[in-house]
């Protein structure tokens, strides 16, 4: 019978089950009130600039491959890590491209650069920061240029600024460029230069 009171009695003073819902409930009660003092002082600071989704591609793609043909012959073959298409310009961008023009299904022209256009009407490439390289029987010739662009209309290419054209025989410089394909003219004017190389400049 004592033994009974002895429990009763610790029962009330000591509650295991009671003074962990307890202390539970406590911190419950105590993150709810961290979050909401931390949501009432805390300002985050937000950049607030400018959005224009008119600027963002409609379509992006990376390791893309665009090819034109033409009576189903490849006329040029573009290859680019990143690539973006804004329908509204109807024209691409590339970055880092590769590429290859062709005439009568032959390779004639192979070029890099770092930054490419393409105008999806009219095939037009401009190419920014470009090397290029002209495939000839005898002497291929290499070509450095600020930009170049390729009409496949008119069948030429085309550079501005910073002229360097060099073969076997002579360097070129200038700041306007153009050659067409099949290569028949090629051209280089405005401040003009050339360095001609004689046989002991050839062998050395």
């Amino acid at each position: 019978m004592e033994d009974c009171k002895l429990k009763s009695l610790l029962g009330d003073v000591v509650n295991p089950k009671l003074t962990l819902k307890n202390a539970v409930y406590l911190c419950s009660l105590l993150s709810v009130l961290a979050f909401l003092f931390f949501v009432n002082f805390y300002r985050p600071k937000l950049n607030l600039g400018t959005y224009n989704s008119d600027h963002l591609p409609d379509f992006s793609f990376e390791d893309v491959e665009i090819s034109q043909l033409v009576d189903g012959k490849l006329k040029w073959q573009l290859r680019s890590e990143y690539a973006e298409i804004m329908k509204k310009d109807d024209h691409a961008k590339l970055k880092t491209a590769t590429g290859k023009i062709y005439d009568d299904g032959k390779e004639v022209i192979n070029f890099k650069s770092g930054f490419a256009t393409v105008h999806l009407q009219n095939s037009k490439m401009s190419l920014n920061k470009a090397t290029a390289q002209f495939l000839m029987n005898d002497d291929n010739i290499e070509l450095s240029a600020e930009t170049l662009t390729w009409d496949p209309k008119k069948k030429q290419f085309i550079g501005h600024d910073n002229i360097r054209l060099k073969s076997k025989l002579a360097t070129l410089y200038g700041d306007y460029f153009y050659v067409n394909v099949p290569f028949k003219i090629l051209k280089v004017n405005s401040n003009s230069r050339a360095e001609v190389y004689t046989d002991y400049d050839k062998k050395n």
